[in-house]
């Protein structure tokens, strides 16, 4: 049972859906490149509303950009699997959320300080 679900969009550049489930995981569906949010909030990133909820996440395949912020703050979150897709990562991703060591560096073809 999902806990909350909707939508996220950065025109034409991707688009999917995500969900936490009950147990705390929230997953990221879709294609192409997930938004740079300058400053992260609760409208561009409905999300951050069950931050103290999230323990894992998983980016699902097909997404090839983990936006900016993403999970910024996330302080429950102790896991994280990411797609073959994803090839960048946007600065603060994972700021004050996970260490360095959850990221598998050698597929990523950019990164700007996830963390």
């Amino acid at each position: 049972m999902a806990i909350a679900s909707g939508t996220w969009t950065n025109g034409t550049n991707g688009s999917g859906t995500w969900g936490i489930s009950d147990s705390g995981v929230l997953t990221f569906s879709g294609t192409g490149k997930m938004a740079d949010p300058v400053t992260p909030s609760t409208s561009n990133c409905p999300w951050f509303s069950y931050k103290s909820k999230v323990t894992s996440a998983v980016i699902g395949s097909g997404i090839t950009h983990l936006g900016d912020n993403t999970f910024e703050e996330f302080l429950s979150l102790s896991s994280i699997t990411i797609a073959d897709t994803v090839t960048s990562i946007g600065k603060s991703a994972f700021f004050n959320a996970l260490e360095r060591a959850f990221l598998n560096e050698k597929r990523l073809t950019s990164k700007t300080n996830p963390i």
